[in-house]
């Protein structure tokens, strides 16, 4: 398996996906790795399936596949996984996001730890092909919690843009940061 995932070919992808089912954890893991770094014809399919692997690491390496891939076909699945609690899932729909769908995920602040939705979150708010409006919501919506763990956040996305951003963004992370206590 190790050897079809270095020489990357996507030939080598009906032989990983067959691999994706053989009984032990550990063989499925590296050919789920080995899909995701071959990108062989269906691999979103075969990754979208692995999602519900018995392996949690077989789940958060099929979550982590669906958004390097960029597979948004996959976001329904990825937000089944998050609902069970599958690592990566929250990161990966982060990356494949749309409006809509971070609409969508924001109805899972305050259900799940903040410190398991804040990778996404900050994914969406750090890319440059997600809508300003949809980047809005999710400071808005941070603001409605007005954690502490909420301000940290805000406070280290807004020191982490560049000096000179001067985005709508920016100006509502750093308005909403004094009115969220310590």
């Amino acid at each position: 398996v190790d050897t079809l995932t270095i020489l990357g070919r996507a030939e080598a992808g009906p032989i990983l996906v067959e691999l994706v089912r053989h009984r032990r954890p550990g063989i499925r893991l590296k050919a789920v790795q080995g899909i995701v770094a071959t990108r062989p014809r269906g691999a979103a399919r075969v990754l979208t399936g692995a999602l519900s692997d018995t392996d949690e690491t077989v789940r958060a390496a099929a979550a982590e596949g669906l958004g390097t891939h960029g597979a948004h076909e996959g976001i329904d699945d990825l937000f089944h996984a998050l609902d069970r609690r599958v690592p990566n899932a929250a990161m990966a729909i982060g990356q494949l996001a749309r409006p809509a769908d971070v609409d969508r995920f924001l109805g899972y602040l305050g259900q799940l730890p903040f410190d398991q939705v804040t990778p996404a979150l900050s994914e969406m708010l750090h890319r440059d092909d997600l809508a300003e409006r949809a980047k809005l919501a999710i400071v808005h919506r941070l603001t409605e919690l007005a954690t502490p763990e909420v301000r940290t956040f805000l406070e280290d996305f807004v020191n982490g843009l560049d000096i000179d951003d001067r985005s709508q963004v920016r100006r509502a992370a750093e308005d909403a940061i004094p009115r969220i206590g310590q």
